[in-house]
């Protein structure tokens, strides 16, 4: 099963979802008719049996009138000054089912105004044929690799050293369509997660 973002060892995504849906007293029919997921589906997501992929975690959350952010802090404890984070302690999410990966390199997700995430995207893989759209404003810089990136109507070639900075409200979406890994740094404001 790939790793979820996780704020402590031992809690799971899937059990923050289920306590903000009992919180809200909405039923598994109530959250299937806000997502289009069945409800099947959503059982298993809340039990871990599945991990959701990021657009199916933000879709959920917002059915739930949070954010992914909002979802995970409730168990991280914001720290009050600078905060050194070690690779070994960084916060990972990973969609299912391939190698694409986030890692959370600001300390936490309470209380924030951004979010830095080091991204890794293997050869091949994509965000998706959709483009997605959220509130605020990001940055991509291109360490490694190389990325076709759409926002709006316009496509971007990403190349090693490239930044890229756009609104989130902008449709978007992104491909590896080369034959190497892509490595980048990712910062979100607000958070998106």
């Amino acid at each position: 099963m790939p790793r979820m973002l996780r704020p402590q060892a031992g809690s799971y995504v899937g059990e923050l979802i289920r306590a903000r849906r009992r919180a809200l007293d909405l039923t598994l029919a109530d959250v299937a008719r806000k997502t289009g997921f069945s409800v099947s589906y959503l059982s298993q997501v809340e039990r871990n049996l599945v991990a959701p992929s990021v657009a199916a975690l933000m879709k959920m959350t917002r059915a739930l009138g949070v954010s992914v952010g909002e979802i995970l802090a409730q168990q991280d404890r914001p720290s009050a000054g600078p905060k050194l984070v070690r690779p070994d302690e960084r916060k990972t999410l990973s969609y299912p089912g391939s190698d694409i990966r986030y890692e959370l390199l600001s300390p936490d997700l309470s209380n924030r105004a951004m979010e830095i995430l080091m991204f890794r995207a293997p050869a091949g893989s994509t965000s998706g044929r959709e483009p997605f759209t959220h509130d605020g404003e990001e940055c991509f810089v291109l360490i490694k690799g190389r990325l076709r990136v759409w926002v709006g109507e316009e496509e971007h070639v990403m190349r090693e050293g490239d930044s890229l900075y756009f609104k989130s409200s902008m449709p978007h979406r992104w491909v590896n369509d080369a034959k190497k890994d892509a490595l980048a740094i990712w910062v979100n404001t607000p958070p998106t997660f």
